[in-house]
C-alpha cells in the first residue's frame, strides 16, 4: 500500500508485515490491505501512482470500495455501464 497511499502517515510502522508474494517470487515488507479493517482502510488517502499523471488530487479521496463503483454504475444514466472486477489472488 505504500506506493499508492499515505498509509505510513496514518499508521505506525509496526502495522507493516512481511509476506511471500508468489508472482514476484520474493518476500515483501509493507502495509497490506489484509492486515486492516475496512474502517481503518477508510482513513487512508490514495495518490496517483504514475509521475506523469495529474497529482493534484493526491490524498483527497479514500480507497474506493466495490460498492462505490456499483452505485456509480447504477446511477450512470441512459448509457449502460458494466463492472468487471479483477481479483489479484483468488485463492
Amino acid at each position: 500500500m505504500s506506493g499508492v497511499t499515505n498509509v505510513s502517515d496514518v499508521y505506525p510502522e509496526d502495522r507493516m508485515n512481511t509476506y511471500y508474494v508468489p508472482d514476484q517470487a520474493r518476500f515483501i515488507t509493507d502495509y497490506f490491505t489484509v492486515d486492516f479493517t475496512l474502517e481503518e482502510l477508510r482513513q487512508v488517502g490514495i495518490r496517483q501512482r504514475f509521475g506523469e499523471r495529474d497529482s493534484s488530487y493526491n490524498y483527497l479521496f479514500p480507497i474506493t470500495e466495490l460498492g462505490d463503483y456499483i452505485r456509480i454504475a447504477q446511477n450512470h444514466g441512459e448509457i449502460p455501464v458494466g463492472i468487471y472486477p479483477e481479483t489479484k489472488d483468488p485463492r
